[in-house]
């Protein structure tokens, strides 16, 4: 039957509370790190405007594939741990449910970096609205912003070739047969390893991009009334250079840098707008 649970190998007494730990430590995992990041990541991505939409739809992908799998190893623990029966696999359903997005998952890794690579090579073209009016500096901040989040994305691609790689210590014990460590509890090592990696990839994600993270702070601000980010007691900060530069450079970390690592808008405002209402009027024409 597809929801029956066909019952595991037998194991010694000292091999089923080992199992059985380790199926407490991976539901902690998924319920605590790798659902509840990949939910408040798909949040905010899904509210951001700044990434492009073929970027931002695969990162969708990344974290719903991450969630489903989630809640299917959630499921299966639950079953194992209620059913005392720790080395039963699950249903031939919950089997898909939870292995499907990981194949999914695995092969979005190659989608990620295929679209970063085609953003940066052939930005000129890439973007959704193009035109010949538009000048070289247009060119010149999409490359930008381009390759500034590709590198944001290096450790995410980094922990995902480790993540897909993982497994093989698995599949090279069973082929060559050496048995230093029980293949069961290998793949349930694997199983909470690879839960722990897609919580940092999501994590590097949000801490590392710093429109995603400000958004989160601002949300953890208004869900937790300030508590845990700062006092409620209004104090006047006497005003000096020191304080006035070390706002202007947490300013300048969110805005926009070119290739030479210098500001896309400089602090001549009228030339900037000169210049955008020359773009809309040329555009118009």
């Amino acid at each position: 039957m597809a929801f029956t649970f066909p019952p595991g190998p037998n194991y010694t007494e000292t091999e089923t509370k080992i199992f059985f730990a380790a199926d407490i430590l991976e539901l902690a995992a998924n319920s605590l790190l790798a659902c509840p990041i990949s939910t408040i990541n798909f949040i905010l991505i899904l509210k951001t405007s700044i990434l492009h939409p073929n970027l931002k739809l695969i990162l969708l992908c990344q974290s719903l594939c991450i969630f489903i799998r989630g809640i299917g190893r959630i499921s299966l623990n639950l079953f194992r741990i209620c059913l005392y029966n720790v080395g039963t696999k699950g249903s031939p359903i919950l089997i898909i449910f939870y292995f499907l997005p990981v194949v999914v998952r695995n092969c979005i890794m190659h989608v990620l970096v295929i679209e970063r690579i085609m953003a940066t090579l052939m930005s000129k073209n890439y973007e959704k609205y193009t035109s010949n009016q538009f000048s070289f500096s247009w060119i010149s901040i999409t490359l930008s912003e381009n390759i500034r989040t590709a590198k944001q994305l290096i450790p995410c691609i980094i922990i995902h070739f480790i993540n897909i790689i993982s497994p093989a210590a698995l599949v090279f014990m069973a082929i060559t047969n050496i048995q230093f460590l029980n293949l069961d509890l290998g793949e349930e090592c694997s199983y909470v390893f690879i839960t722990i990696t897609l919580f940092l990839i999501e994590l590097s994600m949000i801490m590392l991009h710093p429109f995603l993270k400000r958004d989160l702070l601002n949300y953890c601000k208004l869900f937790f009334g300030c508590r845990f980010f700062g006092s409620n007691n209004v104090s006047i900060v006497p005003t000096d250079d020191n304080n006035i530069a070390i706002t202007v450079n947490r300013a300048r970390k969110l805005q926009p840098m070119d290739l030479h690592g210098r500001p896309l808008i400089t602090e001549n405002k009228e030339d900037y707008m000169e210049e955008y209402f020359k773009q809309l009027t040329i555009s118009w024409q």
